[in-house]
């Protein structure tokens, strides 16, 4: 059998879409926006009290994070490095720790509350179903296995590819720092 022209370009789609099939994660990490920025947790930039408008690394009272390089994303906080975006995660949780937000339910709420159009209940879900963790159980932030998983459902669920839990393990290395 001699093989025609249409052979050859059904072969090539053929093979282009197993490629294309394989590589989908890395495809879709190159467009996630909150991996663009080297922030995976999709952390706001800080807002101008008197303006109500988001501000940015340079203006004054501005206040940036660790790592933390000038945006032209038009909401979200842009970092040097990945790891830079994933310490300022961990920082977050910290703070919610510090403030009594100790389940996942609590968690989720503050970090995407349903007034910014997130559906909060469908991310807590996802966020318990991937750690494992049951969303009313109280953590403890020295509970550093639970909140690594955290930390990489929340970035999942904030960009739609698994985290690098390479990176994960980098952010909260320079946590102190």
């Amino acid at each position: 059998m001699k093989l025609t022209t249409t052979h050859y370009i059904i072969i090539g789609i053929i093979v282009l879409s197993l490629i294309l099939y394989f590589m989908k994660d890395k495809i879709k990490s190159a467009f996630a926006r909150g991996l663009q920025n080297n922030n995976p947790g999709n952390i706001d930039r800080q807002v101008d009290p008197t303006t109500g408008k988001y501000m940015n690394v340079g203006d004054a009272g501005y206040q940036p994070w660790k790592g933390e390089i000038r945006s032209d994303d038009s909401r979200f906080r842009k970092f040097a490095r990945r790891e830079d975006g994933y310490r300022a995660m961990f920082v977050n949780l910290r703070g919610y720790f510090s403030h009594g937000l100790n389940t996942i339910d609590k968690i989720v709420t503050t970090w995407a509350p349903a007034k910014d159009n997130n559906n909060t209940k469908a991310y807590i879900a996802a966020v318990a179903k991937q750690t494992g963790i049951d969303p009313q159980k109280q953590l403890s932030f020295t509970d550093i296995p639970s909140i690594r998983k955290i930390v990489a459902a929340i970035s999942q669920h904030e960009n739609g590819v698994p985290a690098d839990m390479d990176e994960v393990d980098s952010g909260f290395k320079i946590l102190n720092t």
